[in-house]
């Protein structure tokens, strides 16, 4: 039974992942343009590097988003950062 399932094709839905080195998130106006693209993209997830946060700026962040997201600020904010968002 488990291998028509592996084997079924028709049982497995594609995944759209796309990864952005954004280059600083501070910008309201840059996220929220970052934001509407990806939405635009529909894709299940995305990756972001060099989000430029900072543990202070990460709930405000994950409110801007309209799905499921994951955070990290790294050790400065000025190289680091990466985020995971969901649809």
């Amino acid at each position: 039974e488990f291998n028509k399932t592996i084997n079924n094709k028709q049982n497995f839905s594609p995944l759209k992942i796309i990864s952005w080195n954004v280059n600083g998130l501070h910008s309201y106006d840059k996220r929220e343009k970052i934001f509407e693209y990806i939405e635009k993209l529909d894709c299940d997830a995305c990756y972001l590097q060099e989000t430029h946060s900072s543990p202070s700026l990460i709930n405000t962040w994950k409110k801007e988003w309209h799905g499921q997201s994951f955070w990290n600020s790294g050790e400065t904010h000025l190289t680091c950062g990466v985020a995971i968002l969901f649809k």
